[in-house]
């Protein structure tokens, strides 16, 4: 549920800076959830479902490239723009209201304008209208700072949510491509794969390349165990889960035996 209107406008202020900061230090671990979604930051411990998506196969673009992997695929259908929303009509109130206010902002100088898009395209989209979200990641995108793949993450999810598995899957691989050291946007895409592509030829080499690129972080093991189990790699999937174990808080370990336990049935 969506805060105060100051409070949200003040994520949309700081967002891209602390993703920044990722790539530089990276962030605390997360504790294993026990349950989230191919669209949601973290892994979680319950194994996706398999699924018979067509594969995709995506090479990161040279860069005056990069907004070409946001463009709708020809490949996909989207059937209706409109998603599935939760929000209070306060809350959507205020919605549309800092939408207005900060569509005044543009150009002004008072915010970048990279922050005033991202920050109107996740309004639209808490208000369940995905075309006008991703006209506004767009415009995100078109300004965007230099190898900073918000933009590519926030469309990859947007995308998922509306079927669009293949524009989705380019956007996540452009957002990696543009921020290889943020842990955050990796799972994002190892999550996508894991649900949609499970079994594809091409998918065990990304996870490969999101090991390299974050040293191995606790979320990116979580999704890898997680895919592992989907695919039937059952030894392996227990491997990285042990692998995950040293490095989480008591109450975590304990769901995390418990998984093994599972997995050894």
């Amino acid at each position: 549920m969506v805060g105060s209107v100051a409070a949200v406008l003040l994520i949309g202020i700081i967002i891209w800076l602390v993703l920044a900061n990722f790539a530089a230090q990276g962030h605390p671990t997360v504790p294993v959830s026990p349950t989230a979604s191919s669209t949601a930051p973290f892994a979680s411990t319950t194994p996706p479902k398999h699924s018979t998506a067509t594969t995709v196969t995506y090479h990161a673009p040279v860069t005056k490239s990069y907004l070409s992997a946001l463009t709708i695929d020809s490949r996909d259908t989207i059937a209706s723009w409109k998603l599935q929303i939760t929000e209070s009509t306060t809350t959507k109130e205020k919605l549309q209201t800092q939408i207005k206010t900060l569509t005044g902002d543009i150009r002004k100088g008072h915010y970048s304008n990279f922050n005033i898009y991202t920050q109107i395209a996740q309004d639209y989209e808490l208000l369940g209208n995905g075309k006008s979200a991703y006209d506004f990641y767009m415009l995100a995108a078109k300004v965007s700072p230099a190898n900073n793949g918000l933009a590519w993450n926030n469309i990859g999810n947007l995308m998922e949510q509306l079927g669009a598995y293949h524009t989705a899957r380019n956007a996540y691989a452009a957002s990696v491509a543009l921020s290889p050291k943020v842990e955050q946007f990796w799972v994002s895409y190892l999550n996508f794969l894991s649900v949609h592509e499970t079994l594809a030829p091409t998918t065990a080499a990304v996870f490969s390349a999101a090991a390299r690129a974050t040293n191995s972080a606790t979320n990116v093991l979580i999704a890898t165990a997680n895919w592992e189990a989907a695919a039937g790699n059952t030894q392996a999937a227990i491997t990285n889960w042990r692998l995950v174990r040293p490095k989480v808080g008591t109450a975590q370990q304990k769901a995390i035996d418990a998984k093994i336990t599972s997995l050894q049935k």
